[in-house]
């Protein structure tokens, strides 16, 4: 499309916190972008057919080797994203998307819990978006760690099915 490709230019002596996401589009084809953070750049890219283990192992590897130096990694947390961080770059600070989690909660804790226990969840949940110090964090983790004390027994409530010998958690 362009007569010519751009050129990336970066310093191998700048840190970067790279966050990692695939997009997934019609006909098995997924977008794998590998961004710097700050400069809203992109690293690298992969179009393939799904996130594996292996071509994000190569990916992170190829970053490394060009002298790239990876500050922290964010990512969706996908199972094989992250064991190819693990692997690749095992030193290196990782967390998953806060957007990636909300909406996990969202989808877990539907938008009108039943039960108390869920509606309280709910409410901690959504002030993940307001931590931005460590004293904010640690003060979400104290309510998260009250809210679970507080219904340890409901959430852990087994059920046992007779012809299976098996147990399971009753509350999802």
């Amino acid at each position: 499309m362009l007569s010519k490709a751009p050129v990336l230019e970066f310093s191998s002596t700048d840190e970067i916190y790279l966050v990692l996401d695939g997009t997934y589009f019609p006909n098995d084809i997924c977008l794998v972008v590998y961004r710097n953070f700050h400069l809203k750049s992109t690293q690298l890219y992969r179009m393939t057919d799904g996130e594996h283990f292996e071509e994000i192992a190569e990916d992170l590897q190829n970053l490394l080797n060009i002298g790239i130096n990876i500050k922290s990694i964010t990512s969706d947390g996908d199972k094989s994203s992250i064991k190819a961080i693990k692997k690749v770059c095992p030193k290196v600070p990782f967390q998953r998307c806060l957007v990636h989690i909300s909406r996990m909660c969202r989808i877990w804790l539907t938008q009108n819990p039943k039960h108390p226990s869920g509606f309280e969840l709910k409410q901690i949940a959504i002030k993940i978006h307001h931590i931005n110090s460590e004293y904010k964090r640690q003060l979400w983790l104290i309510e998260l760690i009250q809210w679970e004390e507080k219904y340890r027994d409901y959430i852990n409530q087994k059920s046992y099915n007779i012809e299976t010998g098996r147990y399971w958690y009753t509350i999802k």
